[in-house]
């Protein structure tokens, strides 16, 4: 269905065009909730240790054996402060033996000026997620999630002839991930390769109106990254480590046209392809237009690709880059960005800031998050501050 859905599909689709997918529903799902990933393209796919993985592959979760919360924060606007919105996300997550578990909520709200032409009530999406992920012997990881959204828009307008409810799915995440450590030189190095895959916000479709729906942002993901570890400690901690990753991501969804009567009549619509039967009819290509012209969008077309660096000394201080690229057909997904990580143990703060190409209404914004660690066993967390203060 072509419904605005949220405002901030302002922000990531130019043109609200006649497509076979490209208008999903609650949109803020497409990212993961995470500095360090937004810091690094979003390329870490394959990588754990991070309060994002349950967003961007779930088999990534943080594994330390120390329970774990996490706050994070988003927030950008429009130019000239007509629109705001504010992301935040709580994440808490823990260890057991070769389980990790993680429980987050996600609240995004939206608030508007004078100025604003579109949608001029405020909205609000609330996501909970519980996600597991378990270690098996020979470095394979896998791990699910299990989610429940409730999406407010708050806007009755569009549909005037059609009740307006807010709109409630569950909807899952599943993912892999597989790694293996070589030593080099005596074990004067430690090599990482790793790899990961992922599928996420799989469920049902998203209807604020009875008989019309948007597909959730179902996302594959495929990445392999290389963790380079120095393994002489100094001071009792790794003085470098350098972490690189590649991945390549799609959306798998799709719309399709359907007749529905109303109120005697009878109307047509584009609703959201079944999630299974989408997983297939995505390979194709597919026409959308650009204002102007009808475009056609190949399978190279709808792929978006990811690069990321980072660099971490005396895993205290962390530099990180990323590049987000995607075609024309995507270009609102394009971004650069960079940021850094302070980890002191008990707890850590990474900030990331990042730009969009010209033509993205927001082209900047900025996310951190503050993680704290609690040694609830009595072990002390790998630091800095254990040498700074014995």
């Amino acid at each position: 269905m072509r419904l605005f859905s949220l405002v901030l599909m302002i922000f990531l689709i130019p043109d609200l065009a006649w497509t076979q997918y490209r208008i999903t529903s609650v949109p803020v799902l497409i990212e993961p909730m995470d500095t360090r990933y937004y810091s690094t393209g979003n390329a870490m796919v394959s990588f754990v240790n991070s309060g994002g993985g349950n967003y961007i592959n779930p088999a990534t979760l943080e594994h330390n054996g120390l329970p774990t919360i996490n706050y994070f924060l988003d927030t950008f606007g429009t130019n000239h402060d007509v629109i705001e919105v504010r992301l935040q996300n709580f994440y808490s997550g823990a260890s057991f033996g070769n389980f990790d578990i993680a429980l987050s909520y996600l609240d995004l709200r939206s608030s508007f000026s004078e100025d604003a032409i579109v949608l001029s009530e405020p909205y609000r999406d609330n996501v909970i997620k519980i996600t597991g992920a378990y270690i098996f012997k020979n470095g394979l990881r896998a791990g699910i999630g299990l989610n429940y959204l409730k999406s407010d828009i708050r806007n009755d307008q569009i549909y005037v002839d059609r009740e307006y409810n807010p709109a409630k799915s569950v909807f899952f995440d599943l993912g892999i991930q597989y790694h293996k450590t070589y030593y080099y030189k005596d074990e004067t190095w430690l090599l990482t390769p790793s790899y990961g895959l992922s599928l996420t916000n799989f469920g049902k479709a998203v209807s604020y109106y009875e008989g019309i729906s948007d597909p959730l942002p179902t996302k594959l993901r495929l990445g392999t990254g290389m963790s380079v570890k120095y393994g002489q400690e100094s001071f009792g901690l790794r003085p470098l480590e350098m972490n690189g990753s590649l991945a390549v991501s799609k959306f798998m969804v799709r719309n399709e046209m359907e007749i529905i009567e109303n109120n005697g009549s009878t109307d047509t619509v584009y609703v959201a392809m079944n999630p299974f039967k989408a997983l297939f009819r995505s390979w194709g290509n597919y026409k959308w237009s650009d204002g102007l012209d009808e475009q056609t969008a190949t399978i190279g077309d709808q792929l978006i690709f990811h690069t990321g660096f980072e660099v971490i000394f005396y895993e205290t201080l962390s530099l990180r880059f990323g590049y987000q690229k995607a075609s024309e057909v995507n270009l609102p997904y394009t971004f650069q960005a960079g940021g850094f990580g302070i980890n002191l143990g008990y707890l850590s703060f990474d900030y990331s800031k990042y730009f969009y190409p010209e033509g993205r209404i927001n082209d900047k914004g900025s996310t951190w998050n503050l993680t704290a660690r609690i040694p609830m066993d009595g072990k002390k967390p790998r630091s800095v501050l254990n040498h700074i203060f014995n």
